[in-house]
């Protein structure tokens, strides 16, 4: 029994060594067979590569070609247009310092932007009561973006005024006791060639006078008629005097009232507008 035991015992050895010995060969063995899978691997890790790149290359000249043609018909449509009668004040207004560009139409004719101011206005601006509001030549408040131009009192405006950003004209004030209601509308009056720094808020009853200078973060809380000045702070003060002599005034060749031109403007004011 002692020998068939052993007997037993030593086959089961030579069996798991012979099957040590091939799963050991199995294993070393896998080298020699891999080199055509690694190649055809590499191949197809190559041409993907490739076609990556090609298709990038393909993406950036469609991406390209479709700029161009966009450019293309976007010149095109815009000499269309210019050339049309109705949009005259495009070419009109091109070499003014606010120029009605069609996209300031298009916001305001076509999307509803402030659709009853008569000219340009930015689309993050507001207008309120543009019939009370009477602009001169070159003049557009609210061509800049966030300003808010409250029309409840009467806005005279000379002519060669300029807005910065997110200026604010108050021309009428909430009653105290009851502030649902204005009691208050004195209006505002800006003279001629007049520079509205940004953030600066003109608030009820206030005259400025021509070639006044408004700083940045002023709030203008009383007049100063006189002009030929420069004016900051909160209330602002006068912090520098200007020369009238060295002030320069300047006219453009074709005047327009914001969309209007100047010839025509005097029939639209008296037919539309309440200033």
């Amino acid at each position: 029994m002692i020998v068939n035991s052993q007997i037993t015992a030593s086959r089961c050895t030579n069996k798991s060594h012979e099957e040590t010995m091939h799963l050991h060969d199995t294993k070393s063995s896998d080298p020699i067979k891999d080199p055509s899978n690694s190649d055809i691997v590499r191949k197809k890790t190559i041409t993907h590569d490739r076609y990556q790149n090609n298709d990038g290359i393909i993406k950036r000249l469609t991406r390209g070609v479709a700029r161009r043609l966009l450019k293309v018909v976007c010149d095109l449509l815009h000499k269309i247009i210019r050339g049309i009668p109705y949009f005259h004040f495009i070419e009109g207004t091109r070499n003014s310092q606010n120029p009605c560009l069609f996209r300031y139409w298009f916001w305001q004719k076509c999307i509803g932007l402030n659709r009853k101011a008569y000219w340009p206005v930015h689309f993050t601006s507001k207008v309120n009561q543009p019939q009370n509001i009477l602009i001169g030549v070159d003049t557009a408040p609210g061509y800049e973006p966030g300003c808010y131009i409250q029309g409840l009192g009467p806005v005279h405006i000379g002519d060669y005024t300029q807005f910065a950003a997110n200026v604010g004209i108050i021309s009428a004030n909430h009653d105290f006791t009851d502030l649902r209601q204005h009691s208050e509308k004195p209006g505002v009056a800006i003279g001629s060639y007049c520079w509205l720094g940004m953030n600066s808020v003109i608030l009820p009853g206030v005259e400025l006078g021509d070639f006044t200078i408004v700083g940045a973060n002023t709030v203008v809380t009383k007049s100063f008629a006189e002009g030929y000045c420069v004016i900051a702070g909160s209330p602002a003060k006068v912090v520098r005097k200007l020369c009238p002599t060295d002030c320069k005034p300047h006219c453009l060749e074709s005047p327009y009232h914001g969309y209007i031109r100047q010839k025509h403007f005097e029939h639209y004011r008296k037919r539309w507008l309440r200033a």
